[in-house]
């Protein structure tokens, strides 16, 4: 009995600590590379990593330890994330830092207490709570706090003073935390013992609600800055709308001009009997008047912005666009999803059409409206490479918002990556149409 429940802690201890490193490392790694497998699967693989390597480590020589373990994270990294192996080394590379830094404090301050060195690196509780609280208090802020730096320039958050503020505080509050401990944990005096744990407690409530309260502002923050790219875009729509009405104006007013002394000539050539030259110069003047550029316009302006920016970026691609839209004014989504959908399934599409070969590049874009239902489809070429197929092109961060947002609809998302083209199509159960319409 006593050697299946020493068992059964022993499992417990493993199955935690597997968790603890496996959680801090998917979290690292999530915010700047993008999952070859869905999250579940890759927190499974990093834990099986993690409790081979406590299983097997202890029983290694220190110095092959050392190279063994940075070089299986690698590894590790390498298998579950896409994307440059320069990026992923570099990721890894920051990681590795951000723990050794760490353990550097925690022996520099277990060390200037007094205690001995081997006394804490054979103790259980000690390396539990190192690996499960403390690391992923300090790296999950550490993570947050270098995403302005480390993820690519498109995807990079702006920097918040007061969020920063809060990250280091938490991050302080963890380290703290660990010192905390390794002297409650060490120390002969009970009274100083038991204040080291009271304050450890303190300070882990502390910093596990600061950090919560961070990572909703910083959320907040994010939303507000996606309303405001939406806002400003609606009113560089507008001024474009008001520039194209102004030049669209001023060819009317020359027209119009024209027109009057084209018909002061006609009426002296009818008046002369020359019938047959004023027939053609009225064809001519109505062939000149049918190439005037007329404001393309579709029944929401907001759609008409994207595809109007869209055309613009074919054009300068040499990218042959195919719309097909059948939405009026009303959509049955917000304007702010509309855009978040749109925008993301267009700027991706542009991306990967863009690899392709020239005489190859095509985007066929399909919005129509059927009874409560909004389809979004697109279909554009792609080059047939691996590393550059339409999955690596169509970004993380835009499926994931793209899907985000479909949910709230209670809507689909289907993606069929092909060899050289790729299509998604995107179904949205809307709000019912009004009665009038």
């Amino acid at each position: 009995m006593t050697g299946f429940s020493f068992t059964a802690a022993d499992f417990l201890y493993l199955l935690t600590l597997s968790f603890g490193i496996a959680f801090n490392f998917c979290f690292f790694m999530g915010q700047y590379l993008e999952s070859r497998v869905k999250a579940g699967a890759a927190m499974l693989i990093s834990m099986a990593y993690s409790a081979a390597a406590a299983l097997l480590f202890p029983h290694i020589p220190v110095t092959v330890r050392s190279f063994s373990a940075p070089l299986g994270t690698l590894l590790l990294a390498f298998l579950i994330y896409k994307g440059p192996a320069l990026r992923k080394i570099g990721t890894v590379a920051v990681y590795q830092v951000c723990i050794l830094f760490l353990d550097a404090i925690i022996t520099a301050s277990v060390k200037l207490a007094g205690i001995p060195i081997e006394s804490y690196t054979g103790s259980r509780l000690f390396m539990w709570v190192n690996n499960v609280v403390v690391v992923n208090l300090t790296l999950i802020p550490v993570a947050l706090l270098l995403r302005p730096w480390l993820r690519p320039k498109e995807k990079r958050p702006a920097v918040y003073a007061k969020e920063t503020v809060g990250l280091l505080a938490s991050l302080f509050v963890s380290v703290t935390i660990m010192m905390d401990f390794a002297f409650a944990l060490f120390s002969e005096e009970k009274i100083k013992t038991l204040a080291f744990i009271c304050t450890a407690a303190v300070m882990l409530v502390s910093a596990v609600l600061l950090l919560l309260w961070t990572l909703k502002k910083i959320d907040a923050f994010e939303t507000a800055e996606q309303k405001k790219i939406l806002a400003e875009k609606e009113c560089e729509f507008a001024e474009e709308r008001r520039r194209q009405a102004g030049r669209y104006k001023a060819e009317v007013e020359n027209l119009e001009k024209e027109i009057s002394s084209q018909l002061g000539r006609l009426a002296k050539w009818i008046e002369c009997g020359k019938t047959e030259e004023a027939l053609c110069e009225l064809e001519r003047s109505v062939a000149e008047t049918q190439k005037v550029p007329r404001p393309r316009v579709q029944p929401d302006p907001l759609l008409d912005y994207i595809l109007s920016g869209l055309q613009k970026r074919c054009d300068g691609a040499a990218v042959c666009l195919k719309t097909k839209v059948g939405l009026s004014s009303f959509k049955g989504v917000t304007d702010v999803d509309f855009c978040t959908v749109l925008t993301n399934v267009v700027d991706n599409a542009v991306r990967a059409v863009c690899d392709a070969k020239c005489k190859n590049r095509f985007i066929n874009l399909d919005i129509h409206r059927n009874g409560d239902i909004l389809f979004i489809g697109c279909e554009n070429s792609k080059t047939a490479s691996g590393e550059k197929a339409g999955k690596r092109q169509f970004g993380h961060f835009g499926l994931v918002n793209i899907k985000k947002t479909v949910g709230k609809y209670g809507g689909d998302v289907q993606i069929e990556d092909c060899q050289e083209t790729f299509r998604i199509q995107i179904l949205l159960y809307c709000v019912k149409l009004p009665e009038f319409s």
